[in-house]
């Protein structure tokens, strides 16, 4: 592709972050690359939560998981929980039409196909955990501090967030055409944000500091992918007073 042409797509299409388009093309073309077994993060969430459910009350009441993309965490998270909800841009319409996800009460699980920064905002307050994978890096930073502005100051007490993103140590980082104006973005077949680990904790630490950080740590060997094997921060946030 024309470099010259190639930024243009990239000022047009990166710049404001829409990953749907190429989402929306993966579920509707190639749905079959994408992985349908449960990722390692779900299981970790749900093992987290169980060894230390005396500290959690109310722990499993209410999931929301963001960005859940084809369900392959959802059908097994919500099983876990009394009342389940996942949002996605792009959910494929098969599955939002024909999905049987049942919660640990025996009610159906909800899906919403909706923008997150168009969901009521109680769908934010009810949900006891909050639960997003490979979502962050979707985004640029200044989406992304949006984005905490918006569910920080919407969850509850001791709601619980989990999140898995990319990290600058990953392998992808700075593969493809670096993004004008965006430290760490880069665009190969899609846009990715890579974090910096310090960056994050000071962003956290200095712009929410009623956010408390439960677990966060950089690994290797947790989400291969054929032969990728993506370097990824896995973190456990709770809001407190």
């Amino acid at each position: 592709m024309n470099y010259r042409f190639c930024k243009k797509i990239l000022k047009k299409n990166l710049d404001s972050s829409h990953p749907e388009t190429y989402w929306d093309d993966i579920y509707t073309h190639d749905l079959s690359s994408i992985p349908n077994y449960v990722s390692s993060f779900a299981k970790f969430t749900i093992e987290f939560l169980s060894s230390n459910k005396h500290h959690f009350q109310n722990s499993f009441d209410s999931l929301l998981e963001i960005a859940c993309g084809n369900c392959r965490d959802f059908g097994f998270l919500s099983s876990y929980f009394k009342h389940s909800l996942a949002v996605d841009i792009s959910i494929p319409d098969d599955i939002l039409e024909n999905h049987s996800f049942i919660t640990s009460s025996g009610k159906p699980a909800i899906l919403k196909k909706s923008n997150i920064f168009s969901l009521p905002n109680k769908n934010y307050t009810s949900a006891n955990v909050i639960y997003s994978r490979w979502f962050l890096h979707t985004m640029n930073w200044e989406k992304m501090v949006s984005f905490f502005n918006l569910i920080f100051n919407l969850i509850n007490l001791n709601t619980f967030c989990f999140f898995e993103f990319r990290s600058i140590r990953d392998e992808l980082y700075k593969k493809g055409i670096k993004v004008e104006n965006d430290k760490h973005g880069y665009y190969t077949d899609h846009y990715r944000r890579f974090t910096d680990p310090i960056d994050f904790m000071d962003l956290l630490n200095t712009a929410f500091p009623n956010i408390k950080t439960l677990f966060f740590e950089e690994l290797d060997n947790v989400s291969i992918i054929k032969d990728s094997n993506p370097t990824v921060i896995r973190c456990v946030l709770k809001k407190s007073d």
